[in-house]
């Protein structure tokens, strides 16, 4: 009798599984909307499922354009000083795994205010803004910055990769749990932690303070670009501390696995710390 009564929940649960997620989207579609520019000082865009592009144009309002389908998730916005963007499902439970939703924002290029992201899965590109803050919280998927610059960058990501080309800010602060980071051609303060992934950085033209720990994974930095002044410490419990330039002063700790140095004046702060996997720094 006992199993009967287990399988009862569970044969409703697999119908409505069925009748909610698994069913045909039906005709692709596209929507569209518009928000007015005039006094807005945040932009977040809010999407369940989708690939998002931000892009900057030469127009006078944020239009968007969500491709979807006709019984696919829906789009709708909010007007205001802080301005949504949001898709939805109209659906209990939304097993969409197949869909390819795309979502594309066109901002007027003269939008300098802020941006947050909030994104459950997809991958998200923009380029050539210059912005005040920009916030991302990522669950599955990618990040693809091009040409950017912000006063302040947070990322939040779950699971996924980094991917940043000539971007510069005040600082990034990074959280990320599973996915690699990559900083090509970067200038700003970095701060970050991950549990598994690799941290890769080519600075721009100048050094800055960094501090960035991670569980598995391993490290490279470039100077190749820039002048080192700066104090280093440096620290590994499984894995190997690379460095092709001489430290004014140094120390070495461990068997090697913890090193700290200074090079010039000490001006920026190093802090580099790895569990298992290897640090190495470029010149």
């Amino acid at each position: 009798m006992k199993n009967k009564n287990i399988l009862i929940p569970a044969t409703v649960i697999f119908i409505i599984f069925l009748l909610s997620g698994c069913r045909d989207l039906g005709d692709s579609q596209t929507e569209t909307a518009s928000l007015e520019l005039d006094q807005v000082k945040e932009l977040i865009v809010n999407v369940s499922s989708a690939n998002v592009e931000i892009i900057k144009e030469d127009r006078n309002d944020i239009y968007v354009e969500f491709e979807t389908y006709k019984r696919g998730d829906k789009l709708r916005t909010h007007q205001g000083k802080v301005s949504r963007i949001e898709t939805y499902s109209n659906k209990l439970f939304n097993f969409d795994f197949n869909s390819d939703y795309r979502l594309t924002v066109y901002i007027p290029a003269t939008y300098e205010e802020d941006l947050s992201l909030d994104v459950s899965s997809g991958k998200v590109t923009m380029q050539d803004f210059i912005l005040n803050n920009i916030n991302c919280d990522l669950s599955s998927g990618s990040l693809n910055f091009d040409h950017l610059r912000a006063t302040n960058i947070d990322l939040d990501v779950s699971s996924g990769n980094i991917d940043f080309e000539s971007v510069s800010t005040n600082k990034l602060k990074i959280e990320i749990s599973s996915g690699n980071v990559t900083l090509n051609d970067f200038t700003g303060k970095i701060n970050g932690d991950s549990s598994s992934g690799n941290l890769n950085v080519k600075y721009s033209e100048v050094m800055d303070d960094l501090d960035y720990s991670t569980s598995s994974g391993s490290i490279t930095i470039d100077y190749g670009n820039v002048a080192i002044d700066g104090d280093f410490d440096l620290s590994t419990s499984s894995g190997s501390i690379d460095y092709d330039f001489d430290f004014d002063n140094y120390n070495e700790k461990n068997d090697g696995n913890t090193i700290t140095g200074t090079i010039g004046n000490g001006e920026y702060n190093v802090y580099l710390s790895v569990s298992s996997g290897d640090i190495e720094l470029l010149n």
